[in-house]
């Protein structure tokens, strides 16, 4: 994995896992631990005690926590399957019919230097570098648009509620997430220009619980959000999460996604090789087979828990690539969620001496369409419910939203229920 940055890397969200987030978590032998989440709470910002909509999860808690600690988290299960990781940034890459040359700069003043690999995974975030060495980045968007960003801080208060509550107004929301026994996030979305001392101002409730609090952390924003990106790959590079494009965060699915498309990705490469699909790693690096083969060969090694007899090949594991600057608000699950489906899935080739260049372009064809059609699969309807919302949400229709949820509640309970899932 080559990441600039150290393993507790921050960025401007939520923090709010749903609880189907947290069943993807446990499924790659991460704990996440923080404040239980047992619902979420949308309130009118003007009139939250007589127009808000609550609901419960059926499910199970999710978890509210710093996405610092969650980044920690990921980046030592991924290590501790395997993964290496080299501190240096992408500059460039160059593709071929067998591979991809990476070249790095490295933030300690070393000679630059290059990594190969047969398969890339650019998880950079929002405003992907890996994405623009593609050239598969959105068209610039009209001067008019209404683009949207958002802003976060977190407040030293002992959280007030289980729920995540969402403070809904005519020209932005603001997300109050429990991260801790006494701290809380606060995040705002809306357009550019907004301010986030001046909306909890404008939602009375919120002002008055934040009275006297602490600030504990400065204000850190990231944006536009809205990445349109029509195609997810390109040669023998896969976009993940946020790089493979991005609607609103007003559903709170990105880390799920994430972790669903990192699967379809290594799932993409194992299947033409003869793997139905890759297979995740034991909760802890002692479950594994103790004659379990691990590649030592470039990051990140591939299937840590394969059995003895698995032909597993340092060149098929992927190079992750996130090569956002340390200052730049990108998502910080992206690069170690990926390194973990990489390194925990069982990944084989045919030696690439046994088959012609005509072969290695048809079998990344094959590769690129299968991740196409996963990546659909798993994003598709998430992508197009945010979109719906979305839309809805930038029409006459939002002084609705939270009134309607509170009149027919079984309709707020089930978008909440597809949310959670």
């Amino acid at each position: 994995m080559v990441e600039p940055r150290g393993a507790a890397v921050d960025k401007a969200c939520g923090e709010g896992l749903m609880p189907g987030a947290v069943a993807e978590l446990l499924r790659l032998g991460v704990r996440p631990h923080g404040h239980p989440l047992t619902g979420i709470t949308y309130k009118s910002a003007a009139h939250p005690t007589w127009r808000q909509a609550g609901h419960d999860f059926r499910a199970g808690p999710g978890v509210g926590m710093r996405r610092t600690e969650l980044s920690t988290l990921l980046t030592e299960r991924a290590a501790s399957c395997g993964v290496r990781f080299r501190l240096a940034r992408v500059e460039s890459l160059v593709q071929d019919a067998r591979g991809v040359t990476l070249s790095l700069a490295s933030g300690n003043g070393d000679l630059p230097s290059t990594l190969r690999s047969e398969w890339v995974f650019g998880c950079d975030g929002l405003h992907s570098s890996i994405r623009g060495m593609l050239e598969l980045d959105p068209p610039p968007a009209p001067k008019r648009s209404r683009r949207r960003f958002g802003l976060r801080q977190h407040f030293a208060v002992t959280p007030w509620s289980d729920h995540v509550e969402v403070y809904w107004s005519p020209r932005f929301e603001l997300y109050v997430t429990p991260v801790g026994e006494r701290m809380i996030g606060v995040a705002l979305l809306g357009e550019r220009g907004l301010d986030l001392a001046a909306a909890i101002a404008a939602t009375p409730e919120l002002a008055a619980r934040l009275d006297g609090a602490d600030a504990m952390t400065p204000v850190r924003g990231a944006g536009p959000l809205r990445q349109r990106v029509a195609q997810h790959a390109r040669g023998r590079v896969l976009l993940i999460g946020d790089a493979s494009g991005y609607v609103d965060a007003l559903t709170g699915e990105g880390l799920r996604l994430g972790f669903a498309q990192a699967t379809a990705a290594v799932a993409a490469l194992a299947a033409p090789i003869g793997l139905a699909a890759a297979r995740v790693a034991p909760a802890t690096a002692s479950d594994a087979p103790a004659t379990a083969p691990v590649a030592a060969s470039v990051a990140p090694a591939t299937a840590s828990d394969a059995p003895a007899t698995a032909p597993v090949a340092a060149r098929v594991a992927s190079a992750i690539a996130s090569d956002a600057p340390a200052t730049a608000p990108v998502a910080a699950r992206d690069a170690p969620v990926a390194a973990l489906a990489a390194s925990t899935g069982q990944v084989a080739s045919v030696p690439a001496a046994a088959r012609g260049p005509a072969a290695d372009l048809a079998s990344a064809a094959e590769v690129v369409a299968r991740y196409e059609r996963g990546w659909l699969t798993v994003s598709g309807g998430p992508t197009r419910f945010t979109a719906a919302l979305y839309a809805l949400s930038r029409t006459p229709l939002r002084a609705a939203f939270v009134p309607a949820g509170s009149h027919v509640p079984a309709v707020f309970s089930a978008a909440v229920e597809r949310l959670a899932e």
